[in-house]
């Protein structure tokens, strides 16, 4: 991000972090060590970025980590909606884990 932006947003399932989220982030999504890490899903067909978002690692949660709902600095909302594909339905938006 060119500027520093005091609230985080979602924008097409890609969170931008505020300043302070940006700050801590670290940089290796990769990586098995403690703190936040952003997280960028790809499509296999397209190669483009699919989704982004925000996971902390700690204790038991380091190597995957635990997605935030929110962020812990501005306290924005930066969820994004998940496709769940059923035999039954058609494609439904599951936000938040909800039915």
């Amino acid at each position: 991000m060119s500027e520093r932006s005091i609230k985080c947003e979602v924008k097409d399932k890609h969170v931008h972090p505020c300043w302070a989220l940006a700050e801590v982030t670290d940089g290796n999504a990769l990586a098995k060590g403690k703190g936040v890490a952003e997280i960028q899903l790809v499509n296999t067909e397209t190669f483009k970025p699919s989704r982004r978002y925000y996971a902390l690692r700690s204790g038991q949660h380091t190597k995957p980590g635990v997605a935030m709902n929110f962020c812990p600095f501005c306290g924005a909302d930066i969820i994004t909606d998940v496709k769940i594909k059923s035999d039954d339905d058609e494609d439904q938006p599951n936000t938040r884990g909800g039915e």
